[in-house]
């Protein structure tokens, strides 16, 4: 897997699960239903990465992005 690639083609959805999450109790029920379906796909990232790829910097930050969306 090309990461620089990976990391383009999803750095948008990351970030703005990290938005959803800065926003917490204070979303609409289509920003919370965004945020589920935000939250698998970047499991799913988080998954391919950690079976890929040894970049601790991207691990670690979609580790926390998909613990924090627990």
């Amino acid at each position: 897997m090309d990461l620089d690639v990976f990391v383009t083609a999803h750095r948008t959805e990351w970030d703005r699960l990290e938005h959803l999450l800065r926003r917490g109790r204070r979303l609409t029920g289509a920003e919370a239903d965004e945020l589920v379906v935000l939250y698998q796909r970047t499991a799913t990232h988080l998954s391919l990465i950690q079976s890929s790829s040894s970049d601790p910097l991207l691990t670690g930050r979609l580790t926390q992005l998909v613990a924090r969306a627990r």
